[in-house]
């Protein structure tokens, strides 16, 4: 069928007919407002086509994702995702409705109405659970400090005795004290992967602010939500491969070579994810290190915003910021650069060695009106004779 219908708003995309328009809307939305505010609800909508938890750390609080995370750990959360995706899928509800309803207040009650006029049998597993827990959508409850403690220690107990089955340990009745005991021990790549599995016996994933979101490649994701499936694939490479296996090619920088030994494609196949783990895990490039600090912050809160680190800061032009304001703009830049456009990280850092930012990133992200300013926060040290063109000068050192 002839596209016939066009976006009133970024007039750029055309669709068959309005039934089709109306559809994509929530996934065309994070394209059509580039660079405006987009309400939560159409991350969470996204997150539900795509059967993910939402990444987004406001969709997070406004829909009870960190809450259900805090009381029932990655189960709780999944039960979550599996009421928002009978809402949106299922039961057809519009993300402006679902929205009205928490701005409202009686986020619980609209979930209600629609989930009580379908039959008792129809409904499901996840909805009778989010009736017997309905403090994790109250804005006004909050878990009490003890147990949240209590639940961490429990889910840390669980998630350490699974991994360790998981990778043969021996022994295999071992106590979680002893695990702990006999981990700490080992050496810190070794310990790297352990935790990494035990991320996984939680049924979580690496988040932007640990160690191994850029160790083991999280970090060349190109837009929220693709490390889930990094992480489905890893967890299906720990199914097939031996713990020492997978450690002895962590430390080789071979981890792409065990994907494909044991028939999983995808993620060989992707250049960034090889490009970082041909690296790591003793070094990556400062733009990977760029790339981690961007998802830290549109993943943080303002107060937990970290500060880039020194090789990050010569190589990218944070050295030249004058002001907290300055940091400011260069954040947004290079935030609009990862997140809003089909910029090439390979292509920033051969910018980055032949000092050459401010023209490469301006053909992607708008200076004005601060173009002169630009001009001077992107400049760094390159191209100078030390600059090798396979990078190695501009990296960051994993300690």
């Amino acid at each position: 069928m002839p596209a016939e219908k066009r976006c009133s708003g970024c007039r750029k995309t055309w669709y068959c007919r309005q039934a089709c328009q109306k559809e994509h809307w929530i996934f065309h939305i994070f394209d059509c407002k580039l660079g405006q505010p987009i309400s939560t609800v159409y991350h969470l909508a996204r997150a539900c086509r795509r059967n993910l938890i939402p990444v987004d750390s406001q969709t997070r609080k406004d829909y009870g994702f960190d809450k259900a995370g805090q009381a029932f750990g990655g189960k709780g959360e999944s039960n979550l995702l599996g009421v928002y995706i009978g809402l949106f899928i299922y039961l057809d509800i519009p993300p402006q409705e679902v929205r009205k309803w928490r701005d409202e207040g009686r986020l619980i009650a609209g979930i209600k109405e629609v989930f009580e006029e379908i039959p008792p049998h129809a409904r499901g597993g996840y909805y009778p659970w989010l009736m017997q827990n309905q403090f994790i959508l109250d804005d006004s409850f909050t878990l009490d400090p003890k147990q949240v403690e209590d639940r961490a220690r429990q889910t840390a107990v669980s998630n350490f005795l699974a991994a360790w089955a998981r990778i043969g340990g021996i022994p295999k009745d071992a106590t979680y004290d002893q695990i702990v005991h006999e981990t700490n021990r080992w050496p810190t790549h070794k310990r790297s992967c352990w935790h990494l599995y035990t991320m996984f016996a939680g049924r979580c994933r690496p988040s932007p602010n640990l160690d191994a979101w850029r160790k083991f490649g999280f970090v060349s994701a190109r837009f929220p939500g693709e490390e889930l499936d990094f992480a489905r694939e890893y967890d299906a490479l720990l199914d097939r491969c031996t713990f020492d296996e997978f450690h002895a090619a962590y430390v080789a920088s071979s981890i792409p070579d065990l994907f494909l030994r044991y028939g999983l494609q995808e993620l060989p196949h992707n250049a960034h994810f090889c490009d970082v783990m041909a690296d790591s895990p003793r070094s990556v490039k400062t733009v990977w290190e760029l790339k981690n600090y961007i998802d830290i912050l549109v993943s943080s809160d303002a107060l937990s915003r970290p500060q880039p680190s020194p090789p990050l800061t010569a190589d990218y032009g944070y050295v030249n910021c004058r002001t907290p304001e300055e940091r400011t703009l260069l954040d947004e830049a290079y935030k609009r650069l990862f997140m809003e456009t089909s910029a090439d990280p390979l292509e920033l850092h051969k910018a980055c060695l032949e000092g050459d930012l401010f023209r490469f990133v301006g053909t992607f992200v708008k200076f004005a009106p601060w173009a002169e300013k630009y001009k001077r926060l992107l400049r760094n040290i390159y191209p100078s004779s030390t600059a090798d063109p396979g990078g190695e000068r501009c990296v960051v050192v994993n300690i």
